[in-house]
């Protein structure tokens, strides 16, 4: 009977910190004063670009106004 009990314990316990693994911690704004992370990547044309510039053109339009 021992056995089984702690056997379910530790499943138990398993499962438990398992699911508190999942939670992710809220983001904080930063307070008056405290820098701001931001991001800025560079995009630059691939190799297997195989549209004409009309059609590049349409698709990037597309891409700015969604």
């Amino acid at each position: 009977m021992p056995a089984k009990l702690i056997l379910f314990l530790a499943l138990f316990l398993c499962g438990v910190s398992g699911a508190f693994a999942q939670t992710k911690p809220a983001a904080k704004e930063p307070a008056d004063g405290e820098m701001k992370t931001y991001y800025m990547a560079f995009l630059k044309v691939g190799q297997n670009r195989s549209q004409n510039s009309l059609t590049a053109t349409k698709i990037q339009e597309a891409h700015i106004d969604t």
